[in-house]
């Protein structure tokens, strides 16, 4: 998060809090709380920030608990926000940088991972016939397709349905 969304989110807090009033909201509270009302959007452009930050800034603000908007506003009828907390102090600026929730991986759908390996396979088996070296891809296929012939018939051997007699490494070499 840049220095200027974090800087928008402390000035809009405090703008907040300035203009809100201790009130009792329960009964049973024993401090008042304190409470804005008005134009949450108005309160924003009075600062002089750029509107391209105000809704990274209000969300900022409401998953850090600072804020808590318990009604919506519109033309006629003002917005009520109830001031929680204060922002993290400056030195825990870290708080505010790191994304909510951020995820461990890319979560790209699998058609693109794959359309990757077979862009990767094609580099490879060009690259092989350039230097007129191995072609891995092709080598790793037919070795892949080897072993599953020696373990299905391993396994057949293990069942006792095909005769005992194992092929020979010429047999297995020949079927590439």
């Amino acid at each position: 998060m840049s220095d200027a969304v974090i800087k928008a989110t402390v000035d809009f807090y405090k703008q907040l809090y300035d203009k809100s009033v201790p009130m009792f909201v329960h009964d049973y509270d024993e401090d008042p709380r304190r409470i804005f009302r008005g134009s949450l959007t108005k309160t924003y452009a009075e600062l002089g920030i750029s509107t391209a930050y105000y809704s990274r800034v209000k969300r900022l603000l409401e998953s850090q608990d600072c804020i808590e908007v318990v009604k919506r506003g519109h033309r006629t009828d003002p917005e009520t926000v109830v001031i929680l907390n204060h922002p993290p102090s400056p030195f825990a600026e870290e708080v505010l940088r790191k994304k909510p929730k951020e995820a461990l991986t890319s979560g790209q759908p699998v058609a693109i991972l794959l359309a990757r390996i077979e862009k990767l396979e094609r580099a490879e088996q060009a690259r092989a016939e350039q230097e007129g070296g191995i072609d891995l891809v092709s080598a790793l296929r037919n070795h892949e397709s080897r072993l599953l012939k020696l373990e299905a018939t391993e396994s057949k051997v293990e069942n006792g349905t095909e005769p005992t007699e194992r092929p020979s490494n010429t047999e297995v070499q020949t079927s590439q």
